[in-house]
């Protein structure tokens, strides 16, 4: 087998390895998606900054993209707009079925602290920079879905090597702090 066509098998399968991952039916962007959240009842751009703001709670899907001064006033807001994943979040306890009932929450420190970004929405790339989040993350705790993290834009560049599966966590990513750029929850 000629070198150019050895080549070409091995783009072909890593291409198809690549994009089998993510459902075909994805879409790159969410027309939804914006970097516009509110914060003590004003509108804040989040791509420039957090501002006072710690803790934001992105749900795009069901119009919700709110920053608060603290954890546990984002936990709070989690428990009254979804109340199932807030539940299991605090419980500890896992649900038989599992469905996206439960945010991935990415931390700009280790051992989860630092400014707290919680995503819910699933089957499209988020960009990261739309929530002042490009290149931030140094831990995260899973939610009910596995989830992809990407150093490029809309999936492109290399995966997060480590476990992503549903309830995986990592309190420090090691050479990937601070290299996340795009996220999919599947």
């Amino acid at each position: 087998m000629s070198r150019k066509v050895l080549a070409a098998c091995i783009a072909a399968f890593t291409l198809t390895f690549i994009f089998s991952a993510v459902p075909a039916n994805a879409s790159s962007v969410s027309p939804q998606q914006t970097s516009m959240a509110t914060f003590e009842g004003h509108s804040i751009d989040l791509s420039k900054g957090w501002g006072a703001a710690t803790a934001c709670l992105i749900w795009r899907s069901h119009g919700i993209a709110e920053c608060f001064r603290t954890n546990a006033e984002l936990a709070s807001r989690e428990a009254q707009v979804h109340p199932s994943g807030a539940m299991v979040r605090t419980s500890g306890a896992i649900p038989e079925t599992s469905t996206c009932s439960v945010s991935l929450d990415l931390y700009s420190g280790r051992n989860y602290t630092g400014l707290h970004l919680s995503l819910i929405d699933e089957g499209y790339w988020q960009e990261l920079s739309y929530y002042g989040f490009d290149n931030t993350t140094v831990s995260f705790l899973g939610g009910a879905c596995s989830f992809h993290l990407a150093q490029g834009n809309f999936g492109q560049g290399y995966w997060y090597p480590g476990d992503t599966s549903a309830w995986s966590t990592a309190f420090d990513m090691g050479s990937w702090d601070r290299t996340v750029s795009s996220v999919y929850i599947n």
